[in-house]
């Protein structure tokens, strides 16, 4: 015998879920998830916040500022920013030092 939930004692009528399809959508929802977490997935998504960011930092240089639609977004170009400029840092501090020493 089946419980009757608070729809079925409204007068509604709610069909109980067959232990073969619980395990049907189980088994759907691992696959996603498993899929979601194969690494060539998750390359693909770093690859594509990558060239947003780049996108993002490039319009930010040209001076459309930095997209305030999404925080993650704003978040990555910053980060792109600030790598880019330490790297430009760097690379000015070792020219400098080889132009001293010789």
């Amino acid at each position: 015998m089946t419980p009757k939930s608070d729809k079925a004692a409204s007068g509604s009528q709610t069909t109980p879920v067959s232990a073969e399809q619980a395990r049907d959508e189980f088994s759907e929802a691992l696959d996603e998830l498993f899929t979601r977490l194969e690494p060539s997935t998750i390359a693909r998504y770093a690859k594509d916040d990558m060239r947003q960011a780049a996108n993002d930092a490039l319009d930010a240089l040209r001076g459309a500022g930095l997209p305030q639609s999404s925080p993650r977004r704003k978040r990555n170009a910053i980060a792109l920013l600030t790598v880019g400029t330490g790297g430009m840092a760097a690379l000015g501090v070792a020219i400098l030092r080889r132009a001293k020493n010789g």
